[in-house]
């Protein structure tokens, strides 16, 4: 029963259960409404559910975008939606310090996906004995994954859950000369490693599994080296050189 949130009924491993609520807290008014609203629709369907809101999103495009209303004032809303609604309460924690006074009012601390790998922010949240829900980085293959569970087991807490954020191809929109270095400097690494080391792999197998990979970097500095700008701005779902690889004076380029 290491999924169970006994005082307020709720098993999660008993089978599909929803996570929904509000990106942020707006204000105290609208997360109760929705809350409420969301429990009668789940108990309607006999769908456990847990609310989900955070009281502070750190990681906004811009400085002037609304975060929320902070740790303190975001914990005293999630605590009146917890006890007035009766629903588990699940928010995001972006600093190990957050951990141990975020664990005192949420039934599970969710650890961002840009923070997937941050092993001190596991650990906290880890060592609070709450439920620790890990949205998988967008950079790093779902096997990957097996690295943040082993921290969180290495703080004792195997209540764990990981959930699924897709994958990133490519950087942005990147082209040109930093396409070029990028494919070079990472053609034969990975964001999550190899196993317990860091990105590079060494011998054998290691090389071997990203044969395919290496290939689609050279692509991409095909692509660089042929500096086609209008090319760049047509954005194709995939690109491909004809004939070889790499040319000294450009690249071929196929649109699909």
């Amino acid at each position: 029963m290491k999924y169970s949130i006994p005082d307020i009924g709720v098993d999660l491993s008993s089978g599909l259960f929803l996570i929904a609520g509000p990106c942020v807290i707006e204000s105290r008014d609208h997360v109760l409404f929705m809350a409420s609203e969301l429990k009668k629709i789940t108990s309607t369907y006999k769908v456990p559910f847990v609310f989900k809101a955070s009281y502070d999103k750190a990681n906004r495009t811009s400085i002037k975008s609304f975060r929320g209303p902070g740790l303190d004032e975001g914990l005293a809303v999630l605590r009146e939606v917890r006890e007035k609604v009766g629903v588990p309460i699940l928010s995001d924690v972006h600093d190990p310090s957050q951990a141990e006074p975020a664990a005192k009012v949420l039934d599970i601390l969710q650890i961002p996906a840009f923070l997937s790998r941050q092993t001190d922010l596991i650990l906290a949240a880890a060592r609070t004995g709450k439920i620790v829900n890990v949205k998988k980085g967008q950079f790093l293959a779902p096997w990957e994954m097996k690295n943040v569970v082993d921290k969180s087991r290495e703080a004792g807490n195997e209540r764990i859950l990981l959930t699924e954020r897709g994958a990133s191809f490519g950087a942005s929109r990147r082209t040109g000369s930093e396409l070029r270095r990028a494919a070079r400097i990472h053609s034969s690494s990975g964001p999550g490693g190899c196993g317990c080391r860091g990105g590079r792999p060494v011998h054998g197998s290691a090389r071997e599994s990203r044969k395919g990979f290496v290939g689609w970097s050279q692509r991409a500095e095909a692509f660089a080296t042929a500096g086609s700008s209008r090319a760049a701005c047509r954005n194709p779902p995939m690109l491909v050189t004809t004939k070889t690889q790499r040319h000294k004076e450009g690249a071929q380029l196929k649109f699909i």
